[in-house]
């Protein structure tokens, strides 16, 4: 089984923040990533290539890239970034009803800033109403992920044995380091029988942080979301054999695409592709593809 542990859907600009602040993340993107990497997108284009308003583009992806099931993460950076048009609860809810739409292919995972004072009703509200299967966090809107406001949530989670994904690189949202990698380490000290994920596997910056905190907790896991980024199929596959190298196995690592965020620049069936033509043992392929997914979903 191939799990997709990080991606997320935008049905349209309604979704995640302010028309403003959308039009400066697709410029953004772009110049950081499609622009340096030669490809020539338009900012309409790229952002037309995101949007999937029914899900059947990201089945297609699934289904060209033999992936099983995808973990489709909502974002609420309104408080920060501007407030969509369609608040937080109302999409949380839409990507709930995608996967109750298609139950054996999409998983959704629930996100709320910890600052809204209904977080923990919300969350609890998807988890035993709505069939939501974890929490996803987004720290650059203001908060370190062991801050206490975060502990009504955590304590949710750990209920109900559900797995928590972080925004775990820098952001150009704040620069405050809220994702560095002490502050995870903080939260396994706080929370040690809570699963978490370092999506990004700590990004450029704070990679090699976030390989030695996964060292010594085993309820940090890394997800590689992101990575492929680097727009080389060599340099991100000989990436993440660093990072088998690093810890002796991909039992905390996940395999994720970010979607849509890279797909005009690396389709998910080559990230698979590239995966599978790793020089690491045959399990630890499985332990990456779905394997180390299917641990922390209880599937």
């Amino acid at each position: 089984m191939i799990i997709d542990f990080h991606a997320h859907w935008w049905p349209s600009n309604e979704y995640v923040h302010s028309r403003e602040a959308w039009t400066k993340t697709i410029q953004g993107i772009n110049q950081s990533f499609y622009m340096p990497a030669g490809l020539e997108y338009t900012n309409e284009g790229l952002e037309k290539l995101y949007f999937d308003l029914d899900g059947s583009a990201l089945l297609k992806q699934m289904a060209e890239s033999g992936i099983d099931r995808t973990v489709i993460l909502p974002l609420d950076w309104g408080q920060t970034n501007g407030k969509p048009a369609l608040d937080i609860i109302e999409q949380n809810r839409a990507y709930a009803d995608l996967s109750q739409k298609y139950p054996d292919k999409i998983i959704s995972f629930f996100s709320i800033d910890p600052k809204n004072p209904d977080a923990a009703r919300y969350f609890e509200t998807a988890i035993t109403q709505w069939g939501m299967q974890g929490l996803k966090l987004y720290p650059p809107t203001g908060f370190f992920p062991d801050d206490d406001i975060c502990t009504p949530l955590y304590e949710i989670c750990r209920e109900h044995v559900l797995p928590v994904v972080f925004h775990g690189t820098t952001s150009p949202m704040s620069e405050i380091p809220y994702c560095a990698p002490e502050g995870f380490v903080r939260l396994a000290d706080k929370f040690p029988e809570m699963p978490f994920v370092i999506a990004h596997a700590g990004g450029m910056e704070w990679h090699t942080q976030a390989l030695e905190a996964c060292q010594h907790y085993e309820n940090i896991y890394l997800d590689i979301s992101g990575l492929q980024a680097v727009g080389d199929a060599d340099i991100f596959k000989a990436l993440i054999e660093g990072i088998y190298t690093a810890l002796g196995s991909f039992e905390q690592v996940l395999f994720g695409t970010d979607n849509p965020i890279f797909k005009g620049m690396c389709h998910a069936k080559d990230m698979v592709a590239y995966l599978k033509e790793m020089n690491v043992p045959e399990r630890e392929v499985s332990n990456i593809l779905g394997n180390t997914a299917r641990k922390l979903l209880g599937l």
